[in-house]
């Protein structure tokens, strides 16, 4: 037998071996890529408030919420936070999950 077929041999017995760490279901996701999914939430132009979309969190949520820091740090891993003298804020998609009217409300009044 060659030397790469016993190589390919020996990661194959690897692969088959059971490893002792738990693989995380499916449905263990963080908090807010829950959220992003439940609101369909999508990447756009309009700028959302960081401070609306925890308060649109904890409202979906009600109980055993995440901290801000953790929402926060979960969620930019999926959309692009910047800063502004205001506050951060995410660019998001307002029709995707008709946030205009959601977001206006907070804003604006």
């Amino acid at each position: 037998m060659s030397e790469n077929s016993t190589d390919l041999s020996k990661l194959l017995e690897i692969a088959k071996t059971p490893t002792k760490e738990k693989i995380k279901p499916i449905t263990d996701y963080s908090e807010a890529y829950q959220f992003i999914l439940d609101f369909k939430i999508e990447q756009g132009k309009h700028e959302v408030p960081a401070y609306v979309l925890y308060t649109l969190y904890s409202e979906w949520k009600k109980k055993k919420l995440v901290s801000k820091v953790r929402f926060y740090r979960d969620f930019q891993q999926y959309f692009i936070k910047k800063k502004k003298s205001a506050g951060a804020f995410y660019l998001l998609n307002y029709s995707a999950i008709d946030l205009q009217k959601i977001v206006g409300d907070r804003v604006n009044g």
